[in-house]
């Protein structure tokens, strides 16, 4: 059975004053599981030029 492609969606986005720092907001429903809003916090990466995700993350499940 194939399942559909379910998108996270940003739904904030904000840089610190010197563009090293990334945080966003996103949100996520499949329709099956609980929605959650994910707060992610990237550093920019000089090696890679990319942000990176850090290694931590917070996950709040919404209550309908």
């Amino acid at each position: 059975m194939k399942l559909p492609l379910h998108v996270t969606e940003v739904t904030c986005a904000a840089f610190h004053d010197d563009g090293r720092w990334l945080a966003t907001v996103e949100y996520w429903n499949d329709g099956v599981i609980t929605p959650e809003i994910r707060l992610k916090f990237w550093m920019f990466d000089d090696q890679k030029q990319t942000y990176v995700l850090r290694d931590f993350f917070i996950r709040f499940p919404l209550i309908l």
